[in-house]
């Protein structure tokens, strides 16, 4: 029986294609892959290295294209032509600023080719444009995207790094985008985990990203917003978070270290709105007026909280009332003059919950000596015997350093004062510290330094009941 009929291509050598495709731009390699299912894996390859190939064809994820593959304009366009992106299922990308449009116009064909997808990452910085015309193109773009990946089942939506898609400032779109659910949207939504940038708190987006998640309400368990909220205004604040109701929401995350203009009651209310909060990160800038505005405040009743970092105002404000917060079991505290007056409402005599049980975690950046400053000078008031010691009063019994650099970059008289330290803590049974997760445990240095610390603390602490060094999550 004769043999099929074969296209001559099929039995030439792989270098041969290599010469013939070099002669041919984008546009036609696009073309070219529409042809058979040989052409199409072939024009794959030449878009995409072998390495970015094996990831999408073998750990079904597309993410972190090589700058080398990003300035083919059409790599995603190409990713959604070909045969074998059916089994894809998570997707991180990094917009270019050459065409962020054309980008995100074909990210959402290709997700709308997609049987599912459980991840949508997108760092958005490539977005951002001075024309406003171009600007609302650009959101309603990442809409499309967005909206189709929530269609697809999409568990994690991750929109990152972008303050505005149009010039920010300026007066708001005359037109707003709003969520538009897929004909093809699964019965069940699945949408858990959101993190959100500071532009889809912004016109033409404002009225879209609360639908959006009101849409999936009873799904999202876990709110994120970034840094570039940072210019989100406080009119878009109260909007936003007045009009939101998450049920089942057990984490969020906010992080403005420097500056916000979500005002106090505002962030006391959706506080209050979701007692079932069960991890909070806080941080609510560097104003002094944020910090009063909440001590005038009635805290939050938190009772399923268990895990706390945020900022010192945002500390006293939770723990002014001895009743808060009953169950926590871990509270971070970030790089502040002096720790003493966040943690006595915290762990001080007034508190009524088992102290056993809470870890204290106290941030510490061993390049910035500002640490060292408060820590001598509380070694020293209690060498002189001053009385009335707030320090002795701290029912402190788990205590952990979290560092945001090497441990090896500290010298012998920073560990000696440390150690120093943590031996003024009457009730302290069990030390950790937390080395920064960039860093190598297994490196000769960290360990020669992690040793030289445990003999250095445990010669000035002689009680510990452990000492342990982990990483960072």
């Amino acid at each position: 029986m004769a043999s099929p009929c074969r296209s001559a291509w099929e039995g030439l050598p792989p270098e041969i294609y290599e010469q013939v495709l070099a002669y041919m731009d984008d546009d036609m390699l696009l073309t070219l892959s529409k042809v058979n299912r040989l052409f199409n894996y072939t024009v794959l390859n030449t878009f995409l290295d072998a390495m970015t190939l094996d990831e999408v064809l073998d750990e079904l994820k597309f993410s972190n294209i090589p700058p080398r593959c990003m300035s083919r304009t059409n790599v995603v366009e190409a990713l959604r032509l070909s045969l074998r992106v059916q089994r894809l299922e998570h997707i991180h990308f990094r917009l270019s600023a050459s065409s962020p449009l054309n980008e995100l116009q074909s990210m959402k064909l290709l997700i709308d080719r997609l049987p599912t997808l459980n991840t949508l990452e997108l760092e958005l910085r490539g977005a951002a444009s001075d024309n406003r015309e171009l600007g609302f193109s650009l959101a309603r773009a990442a809409a499309d995207a967005c909206d189709s990946a929530v269609a697809k089942g999409c568990e994690t939506l991750k929109l990152e790094r972008l303050l505005s898609f149009g010039p920010p400032g300026r007066e708001p779109y005359s037109a707003s985008l709003n969520h538009t659910p897929r004909p093809y949207s699964q019965t069940i939504k699945r949408l858990g985990y959101v993190h959100l940038c500071g532009a889809f708190l912004l016109s033409p987006l404002l009225t879209y990203t609360p639908t959006l998640l009101q849409s999936c309400s009873q799904t999202i368990h876990t709110l994120c917003f970034d840094v570039s909220t940072i210019i989100v205004p406080r009119l878009n604040w109260d909007e936003f978070l007045s009009s939101l109701y998450l049920p089942n929401l057990q984490t969020f995350l906010f992080d403005n270290v420097v500056h916000t203009r979500l005002a106090p009651a505002c962030i006391s209310k959706f506080l209050k709105r979701h007692p079932g909060i069960t991890t909070l990160r806080l941080y609510y800038g560097l104003l002094r007026s944020h910090d009063l505005a909440l001590q005038t405040t009635q805290p939050p009743a938190l009772p399923n909280l268990v895990k706390l970092e945020a900022s010192r105002g945002i500390l006293t404000w939770l723990f002014q009332d001895p009743s808060s917060c009953l169950n926590v079991n871990e509270v971070t505290i970030p790089h502040v003059d002096d720790p003493i007056e966040v943690l006595y409402p915290i762990v001080g005599p007034s508190r009524a919950f088992q102290s056993n049980q809470l870890k204290i975690v106290i941030k510490l950046n061993p390049l910035l000596r500002l640490w060292l400053d408060w820590m001598g000078k509380l070694i020293e008031s209690e060498g002189s015997g001053e009385k009335n010691s707030r320090l002795k009063e701290l029912r402190v019994v788990r205590l952990a350093f979290r560092f945001d650099a090497a441990i090896s970059s500290l010298d012998e008289k920073a560990v000696l004062c440390l150690a120093r330290f943590v031996a003024l803590i009457p009730g302290l049974r069990h030390l950790e510290m937390i080395r920064d997760s960039s860093e190598s445990e297994e490196a000769e240095e960290e360990v020669t330094a992690e040793r030289v610390m445990y003999n250095t603390v445990f010669e000035a602490c002689p009680n510990l009941a452990s000492f342990t060094f982990v990483s960072s999550d």
